[in-house]
């Protein structure tokens, strides 16, 4: 699948010169970085989910001794 983005001179010379300063083509490098970005998003917005669910009393911690206890470990 081929994806177009418009970027301008200036955009177009920076990924250009980042992708070639970390041995990447173009292609490699966004595809790497967008990745890692919506990933770190998804861990952001998991990590919100969390904080909101332990401020409201939701969340439940089990020690890990009792764990190993009922998985017989």
């Amino acid at each position: 699948m081929n994806i177009s983005i418009r970027v301008n001179d200036k955009e177009e010379r920076l990924f250009k010169a980042y992708a070639k300063s970390n041995h990447m083509t173009l292609s490699e490098m966004l595809r790497k970085y967008t990745l890692e970005r919506i990933e770190d998003e998804i861990d952001m917005k998991a990590c919100e989910d969390y904080l909101l669910r332990e401020e409201l009393g939701e969340t439940e911690f089990t020690p890990a001794s009792e764990v190993f206890e009922k998985l017989g470990v």
